[in-house]
């Protein structure tokens, strides 16, 4: 735990951080998990350094008249904040700043609150209790005697549609972040799922020469969807000759403390992963806290926006969010209209466009035309606000995706399951270089065809592994239980439960499908 007071002129600043800094400077602290750090230094302005450093972090400069946070290009180190009169409360656990509050009562954003009953995240600049604010992604912040100011530092990017630039530039940056892990010289995991991404992940631990181990965390008992990814991992590991470690997790052995810290970490961006908060203590157990561990979330939220399965309904969807008013993009709304018996339509003005893809119904980028209009208005205010800096309409797409579903569930369950069990965790694709990369040179047309083909490319081009080429159908598994319920958690009711909690006369919560 880290905790100081500031004092300034106007105000009373709190700050309280659930651990202890990653390093400390001068007038300056790290928190959370940079990766190229040392690279870098702090010389830079807090802007350059948002744009060029790796992995989640905070960055926070304390002088005698002011403070300054400065937060990664993802937001994956989540920064929570309060102004209470002259108070201001900052911590990276919304617990802490409520706890600290003086004679309160919350009240509800409403239209947070229904984006979350939809998505089941907040958006990247506020929660559901009114009041309690977050660091907007790629942001610094600036209190100081008499003001109070964030802007963003996210860059303005024009797009030159180039996809052999793209992967080489990709490439480029993934060969950099390897080469900075084997310097560190700290024992690797890397989290093996068997998709496309961790096997790209895999091949440069093994060009670089970094003993690793790969790790598939394996439901006991498994659904046929996690068998079909064990089949995968087992394929991988026979071909190039892998020690695998299967990290057995059983639901049967969630205690309610656990179950509770899931609910209580997770609240704002719902995702009750077992797999990630069971297998991180796992991992903590058995390799403990001196170690790297590599997860390739943030590929597809990057490079694709989302739909990147290959399947008919994915590929309706790509069309629909790059080319709107094609036949197809039309044919697939009126499908997802039939499938859901809700009404949608496509967008048609670039700021539509804009709200279609922060407000994406379950990766379709579409207006929903039951929502209220205030509920529209407060997206449409937000995105306007944050990317007035921005002219080019592919920067501005990137940031509102980041602003939206990169600050949900799936990343905020790998950065706050790795500080609970103290792990370092690097997440090598959410990096600035490959966002930018992926706003200036990406192919959309190509995208639509083959989903995320950087991956595809690099694996069969920089490394000569064909992922379609595996035999998995030849891969013993009739070691494994196999329960079709597995992925079928009801947990909602309790995250529902959580959240009534904090206001006075809540009436049922009933879930947006």
């Amino acid at each position: 735990m880290y905790s100081k007071i500031i004092l300034l002129k106007n105000y009373t600043v709190n700050l309280k951080l659930s651990e202890r800094p990653f390093k400390e400077f001068e007038n300056s602290l790290i928190f959370g998990c940079p990766i190229n750090l040392e690279e870098i230094g702090l010389s830079t302005s807090n802007e350059e350094l948002g744009n060029k450093l790796k992995g989640y972090w905070l960055k926070v400069d304390i002088k005698d008249d002011k403070i300054v946070l400065t937060n990664d290009i993802l937001g994956g180190y989540r920064v929570y904040y309060f102004i209470q009169g002259n108070n201001i409360y900052i911590s990276d656990n919304y617990s802490t700043i409520l706890k600290d509050l003086q004679n309160i009562e919350l009240k509800k954003n409403e239209v947070e609150f229904n984006y979350w009953l939809k998505h089941r995240f907040t958006s990247g600049k506020a929660t559901f209790i009114d009041g309690l604010k977050k660091l907007n992604p790629a942001s610094v912040l600036e209190i100081s005697e008499n003001s109070f100011t964030e802007i963003s530092y996210f860059k303005d990017i024009k797009r030159f549609t180039n996809s052999v630039y793209h992967k080489n530039k990709i490439h480029e940056d993934l060969l950099n972040t390897f080469s900075l892990i084997k310097k560190a010289k700290t024992k690797t995991i890397l989290l093996f799922s068997g998709g496309k991404d961790s096997c790209l992940l895999l091949q440069y631990l093994l060009y670089f020469n970094i003993p690793f181990t790969p790790v598939f965390f394996k439901l006991n008992p498994i659904s046929k969807f996690g068998l079909e990814d064990l089949k995968r991992v087992r394929a991988v590991a026979k071909q190039l000759g892998l020690q695998l470690d299967e990290v057995e997790i059983n639901l049967s052995d969630l205690t309610k403390e656990e179950q509770e810290t899931i609910i209580e970490k997770q609240l704002f961006d719902r995702h009750f992963s077992i797999l990630h908060y069971k297998g991180s203590k796992i991992i903590k157990e058995k390799y403990g806290t001196n170690c790297i561990v590599i997860n390739g979330q943030s590929s597809d939220s990057i490079l694709s926006f989302g739909p990147s399965e290959n399947s008919l309904m994915s590929y309706f969807r790509r069309n629909i969010m790059y080319k709107p008013k094609t036949i197809i993009s039309k044919l697939g709304v009126l499908l997802l209209m039939l499938k859901t018996k809700r009404k949608f339509k496509l967008p048609i003005s670039k700021e539509e466009a804009l709200v279609a893809l922060f407000d994406e119904y379950k990766y379709t980028r579409v207006i929903d035309c039951q929502v209220k209009k205030n509920y529209i208005n407060y997206l449409k205010e937000y995105i306007k606000a944050q990317t007035k800096h921005l002219t080019s309409i592919y920067a501005k797409e990137m940031y509102v995706k980041i602003l939206s579903f990169s600050q949900g569930s799936d990343n905020q369950v790998v950065v706050n399951s790795s500080k609970l069990n103290q792990l370092l965790t690097i997440m090598p694709f959410a990096t600035p270089n490959i966002i930018y990369t992926t706003i200036k040179y990406k192919d959309e047309n190509l995208e639509i065809k083959k989903p995320k083909y950087i991956i595809e490319r690099i694996l069969e081009e920089e490394f000569a592994f064909h992922y379609d080429a595996l035999k998995i159908d030849q891969i013993d598994v009739s070691d494994v239980i196999i329960n079709e319920n597995t992925a079928n958690i009801e947990i909602d009711s309790l995250f529902h439960e959580k959240a009534k909690s904090f206001f006075k006369s809540e009436k049922p919560i009933e879930a947006i499908r």
